[in-house]
């Protein structure tokens, strides 16, 4: 039997505006996507060169693959068994038969090849780490054999076309082999340069610039209060607080708060500083207030020179990191803090009431330091010390009688002492008492234990 299933002696000559090819169109109208021709056409009569309208572009299956990812645009310049591509212009394909044909060597210098359907979790062995941190690139080089191939990433698809003609490349990659301290650009000795398939200028270029990650400045946040942080036991105060957040390279605020003793004092706050008011009474020991926030996370910067997005993951608060949401990020702790006094200084009398003893010339707080100096002036024979319970008179010398050691001259008894609010506290109450005035003041420097 003939190979062919017709024969005329002359060429055909259709009397209706259709095409010979039953399947070069659907019913004489252009196939509205590639996916409708292979629909149309079966797999069991395509062929090496069989051509459909699709649109207004001519599509045609390659001899290499009949499946439906092998219906490629037809272009000038090349058959339908030779390599993709021909006289130029963009050639839609799959992602599958370009890298076959980069094996190959057979894409075309003249020709842009587009495919939409790259795995964007499979990249192939021969882009490196670096290529796929920063594959979102407008345009990046990768290596395909001895070929560079430019890789371009315009709305969602992808486009990969040779290098120009004309430029040597590098076969293979080295390894910089440098004495004394040398480098090669930021390669240093023992490092491999990537140098395989790119040209010299490509290779110092990429030992000349080092991508930079950026760094971030992290969230701030701060407390602060009007009243001294120290104070006597008993004192009423007016604390007035406030709470600073910045968010820096962060994400935005959500919640600022302010605590006392671990519990929220007045409303939380959207917005910075937030602001809440204590009115308290000064305790013996502390209370304690801090400031939470809770923010969003921050956007990554990009690496430079190359101008992609970090890709590092988030972390909180890291200066080399973006910047992760945080909930209760808490500032520092400030303290109110509440100390009973030390009463010192001449009498003219023993005191005998609170009142006598809180008139003393002189006063301290006990967090102040447990050493002080009395002076005794030119006028009274008599001097009192007042510590509370709980501290002793450990020494007194006198500075202008040579360093003398008059401790045991200072007489205990006990007595009560109020704080500031008026409460009663046991004290100790140490006084020296000498037949006459000195006749010039002197200097007792106590010593409390």
């Amino acid at each position: 039997m003939s190979a062919y299933n017709l024969q005329l002696p002359g060429g055909m000559k259709p009397t209706n505006p259709t095409p010979v090819d039953g399947y070069y169109n659907n019913g004489g109208k252009p196939y509205t996507s590639t996916t409708e021709a292979c629909t149309f056409v079966d797999r069991a009569v395509r062929y090496a060169g069989l051509t459909v309208l699709v649109g207004m572009v001519e599509y045609w299956w390659l001899a290499e693959n009949l499946a439906d990812t092998g219906l490629v645009v037809k272009t000038a310049g090349a058959g339908p068994g030779g390599a993709l591509g021909g006289g130029g212009g963009l050639i839609e394909t799959t992602y599958a038969n370009a890298l076959n044909l980069i094996a190959q060597n057979q894409l075309v210098p003249t020709a842009t090849y587009k495919f939409a359907d790259y795995p964007t979790t499979d990249m192939p062995t021969y882009i490196t780490a670096l290529d796929k941190s920063v594959f979102s690139s407008t345009a990046y080089v990768y290596d395909g054999g001895v070929t560079e191939y430019e890789v371009e990433v315009p709305a969602g698809t992808i486009r990969i076309k040779p290098r120009a003609n004309g430029e040597t490349v590098f076969a293979d990659d080295f390894t910089v082999s440098q004495s004394g301290g040398r480098s090669f650009g930021h390669f240093q000795d023992g490092e491999v340069v990537p140098a395989r398939g790119k040209t010299a200028a490509a290779v110092i270029l990429l030992a000349a610039i080092d991508n930079k990650f950026p760094t971030y400045n992290p969230a701030a946040i701060a407390i602060s209060m009007s009243a001294p942080g120290d104070g006597e036991v008993g004192e009423s105060v007016n604390n007035s607080l406030r709470a600073d957040f910045s968010s820096n390279d962060a994400g935005g605020l959500v919640k600022l708060r302010i605590l006392r003793n671990g519990a929220r004092l007045g409303n939380e706050s959207a917005t910075s500083p937030a602001s809440a008011v204590d009115t308290t009474t000064r305790v013996l020991g502390a209370v304690s207030y801090q400031a939470t926030a809770d923010y969003l996370a921050g956007v990554a910067k990009n690496i430079q020179p190359a101008g992609t997005a970090d890709y590092r993951p988030a972390q909180t608060r890291s200066p080399y990191a973006i910047q992760a949401a945080e909930n209760n990020f808490a500032s520092g702790v400030i303290n109110l803090n509440g100390y009973y006094r030390y009463f010192f200084g001449p009498v003219v009398a023993v005191p005998n009431t609170s009142q006598a003893v809180r008139s003393l010339a002189g006063s301290r707080l006990t967090n102040a330091g447990n050493q002080f100096t009395l002076d005794t002036g030119a006028v009274t024979n008599k001097f009192a010390i007042a510590v509370p319970n709980g501290r002793s008179l450990q020494s007194v010398t006198d500075t202008d009688a040579l360093g003398a050691d008059i401790t045991s001259e200072y007489h205990v008894s006990d007595i009560v002492v109020n704080d500031a609010g008026g409460n009663p506290v046991a004290y100790k109450l140490y006084v020296m008492q000498q037949a006459v005035p000195y006749s010039s003041s002197h200097r007792h420097v106590v010593t409390i234990g």
